[in-house]
């Protein structure tokens, strides 16, 4: 995606945000915050939409851009939830404080992108000066440009200690913005180990959730929070797995109870994201018949939030004859606008992955089956079209199985 694009893409995003909270009925001291917020972010991009503006912006700069992008996403996600929770029972579980949390937390890592962004446009007319009469910083990444920005901009704005510690000494202060593979590489000397292939994997599966390429400081700590940096590397490293928080009270359930509406889930389950539920409802009734409780979902945001309020019970019951996804690849989604979510299987795939959930993910689509080659970067992933395929990935669950596997891989036809 080149500059303008991005650029054009992201306050689009900004402007359908501020104008969905301008019209909401209930208001919240942070839901105002966040619509200043948005609207200083198109106020800034605005200017940069006219092509020859674009093709001029560093590298490091458009790399904060993607990020808010990828912040302004997961925002209009909380949004929605938030907007939306009264009426809904599957999110009963989430308190609604807990959600304002989310969305404090979405604008603060907000502004301190919104800084960053606001530095680095600053500097971009002043960098080629700057590389002639000094030499690059040594831990400048090399073939990138750089906008150097003061380090109470990168880092004031960082609370974690080991956040701190490793971006200033391992990334560089005064740098907004890195790689996924080279913070990556980073990391790995900070830590003192070189990271396999699959910690990499999981951490940018985490951090990284919509795979722009890159994070600043602010989505590094974002999902490490008050916790430690070295701890949160280790719960990806390769024989590390996520175990319930309160697994002795799951000891021997096959079920769960969500409070306060007391809403059953039991085992076998099928959680089955679509927006349009009625063109499964064949295989669903089927499902249903062989004993499996389906829960079907019709947007990624409330996928999202129902996922995470049944953390407990899906770590806990985490086997392919226990629990099972199905997703479709392309979905219409209702947040803060209504937009065609073309990344909407990859997306929740990445989440669910990135969180260390292993339970089987079917992709299940139309004319976009070709757009599911991403299956193959993940276990226990497969994409079809075929009514019989998806037939059958259910039938296996209804029968407990686990060692069911020709249904995984890209476009599978038949078993």
């Amino acid at each position: 995606m080149d500059a303008l694009t991005i650029i054009v893409t992201v306050c689009t995003l900004a402007k359908s945000i501020k104008e969905w909270i301008e019209a909401c009925s209930e208001k919240k001291a942070v839901t105002r915050q966040i619509a200043q917020t948005v609207d200083q972010v198109q106020h800034i991009l605005s200017p940069l939409q006219e092509g020859d503006l674009a093709a001029q912006i560093e590298p490091q700069t458009l790399g904060i851009v993607k990020s808010i992008g990828s912040s302004l996403t997961k925002t209009q996600e909380h949004l929605f939830v938030w907007r939306v929770r009264p009426s809904r029972r599957i999110l009963a579980m989430l308190s609604p404080s807990s959600v304002v949390k989310e969305l404090k937390e979405d604008d603060s890592q907000l502004k301190q992108q919104l800084i960053m962004l606001i530095a680095s446009i600053s500097v971009i007319g002043f960098v080629e000066k700057l590389r002639k009469r000094h030499p690059i910083h040594p831990s400048s990444i090399v073939g990138q440009s750089i906008p150097v920005l003061p380090q109470s901009v990168v880092l004031g704005p960082i609370s974690n200690k080991e956040v701190r510690e490793f971006w200033s000494g391992y990334v560089g202060a005064e740098l907004p913005y890195i790689s996924g593979d080279e913070f990556c590489t980073r990391l790995g000397v900070w830590m003192g180990q070189v990271l396999d292939t699959t910690t990499r994997k999981g951490l940018m599966l985490r951090i990284d959730e919509f795979a722009i390429g890159g994070i600043t400081p602010a989505d590094l700590q974002s999902v490490v929070g008050t916790g430690s940096l070295r701890g949160f590397v280790n719960i990806y490293s390769k024989d590390s797995s996520l175990s319930p928080s309160t697994s002795s009270s799951l000891q021997k359930r096959d079920w769960w109870y969500t409070n306060p509406n007391k809403q059953k889930v039991a085992l076998p389950l099928l959680v089955w994201i679509d927006d349009h539920p009625l063109a499964n409802i064949g295989i669903v009734r089927e499902a249903q018949n062989r004993g499996i409780n389906v829960v079907q979902l019709k947007s990624t945001a409330i996928a999202k939030d129902w996922v995470k309020s049944h953390s407990d019970f899906l770590r806990y019951n985490d086997h392919p004859s226990k629990v099972r996804f199905i997703s479709d690849n392309h979905r219409n989604e209702h947040t803060t606008r209504i937009f065609l979510n073309m990344s909407a299987g990859e997306n929740i795939l990445r989440y669910l992955r990135g969180r260390k959930y292993k339970f089987p993910v079917l992709i299940y689509c139309g004319r976009s089956i070709n757009q599911t080659t991403y299956v193959q970067d993940h276990t226990l992933s497969g994409s079809t079209n075929s009514p019989h395929v998806t037939t059958q990935y259910v039938r296996s669950l209804a029968e407990g199985k686990s060692d069911d596997t020709k249904w995984m891989g890209f476009n599978t036809m038949g078993i």
